[in-house]
């Protein structure tokens, strides 16, 4: 771009001279125009740039069927992160997120491996107390003992009349709609993870009600 500039300025100058010395010289003006319009063509292409980023970004991701399950059935883990176990951060078998499986591992490594306790239990993200617990539960009534206690139907409060009125509308729109293709939706609109057995549920009570 420099050496554009300086022969634009030199060509100037020459035709300047040659005119016989009348005002017609113009410093550099082509090579500035020039300037002014890579930086303008620069920032377009910036701003483009970062607003497919922004809407990239702020597309709703797509709901995790499993994860949903999990949070459905009550045995998903709070902190997964917190579970520093080898297998669950190597192998995609081990779901750090399943915190029944977390709990039957931990219990299997005491067990059957012999390891320490205290150790096991901060390696897979629990406290002792909760080893205690989860090996009294499994002795008492193998893995449906590390199973959570049921207290009413988990995922109802979800529902709300504002989410249920949705539900109805979109099913008035398009009857061929499932219980899972209305929690993509549910989860679209407000951000909520809905499993699709509870809107199952909710559609079920809804046609109770109209009886």
């Amino acid at each position: 771009m420099p050496r554009m500039s300086s022969k634009i300025c030199q060509v100037q100058s020459a035709w300047s001279v040659q005119a016989g010395g009348y005002a017609l010289y113009i410093p550099c003006l082509v090579g500035k125009i020039w300037k002014v319009l890579h930086l303008l063509v620069r920032l377009t292409l910036t701003i483009k740039i970062s607003r497919h980023i922004l809407h990239y970004m702020s597309k709703p991701r797509k709901p995790d069927p499993k994860l949903a399950a999990l949070t459905e059935s009550g045995t998903a883990n709070p902190h997964p992160e917190a579970v520093r176990d080898a297998a669950f951060v190597e192998s995609e078998f081990f779901d750090p997120r399943d915190l029944l499986q977390v709990k039957y591992e931990m219990l299997r490594r005491v067990r059957i491996e012999r390891q320490r306790i205290a150790e096991t239990a901060a390696r897979f993200g629990l406290s002792r107390p909760t080893f205690y617990k989860a090996q009294v539960d499994f002795e008492r009534a193998g893995l449906m003992g590390l199973l959570p206690v049921k207290r009413g139907p988990r995922g109802a409060h979800k529902i709300t009349g504002e989410v249920m009125r949705f539900i109805e509308q979109a099913r008035a729109e398009d009857e061929g709609l499932d219980a899972q293709a209305l929690a993509e939706r549910i989860a679209r609109r407000f951000g909520r993870r809905v499993h699709r057995r509870t809107v199952e549920r909710a559609l079920a009570r809804s046609k109770k009600k109209r009886r």
